[in-house]
């Protein structure tokens, strides 16, 4: 089977001007129609992270009378802005923001003597996480250098 791709751009999304319509949207959602059922994926980018932001909802149904309908979306993933980013900074990783926010406080205080201890700890259960762990702290330390 050939793969079929479908490509959207999102056009300055960060743009507040009021006069933007759904011409130009702020995210995609990409949905599945088989005999698979799947939830929605909504992708939108993530500017102070700079990469993007895969989430899906975790509520599906409401009460008749609830206004709001809040579908409670959650981050699921996480991609990088370019591979260039994972190849400075580490591999992408699955991470979502709360972790990796938790990653760089980690790494802004700690010596690259722990860092290497809790990555080496972590290398063998998740390798991925540990050369993610070992790239933020040079990414940190170069910060500082700089």
């Amino acid at each position: 089977m050939k793969l079929v791709e479908h490509k959207i751009d999102l056009f300055y999304p960060r743009n507040d001007d009021p006069s933007r319509d759904e011409s130009r949207p702020t995210s995609v959602r990409v949905g599945l129609s088989d005999v698979r059922a799947a939830d929605d994926l909504i992708i939108d980018y993530d500017f102070e992270r700079d990469g993007y932001r895969i989430r899906m909802a975790t509520v599906h149904e409401w009460e008749p009378e609830d206004q709001i309908m809040d579908p409670k979306l959650v981050e699921v993933a996480f991609a990088p802005s370019w591979i260039g980013d994972a190849a400075e900074g580490g591999p992408a990783t699955n991470c979502n923001a709360e972790d990796t926010a938790l990653v760089e406080t980690l790494c802004e205080h700690s010596t690259e003597e722990d860092i290497r201890a809790l990555a080496d700890m972590i290398g063998e259960k998740s390798p991925e996480l540990s050369a993610f762990i070992t790239a933020r702290h040079r990414a940190v330390v170069a910060r500082r250098t700089a």
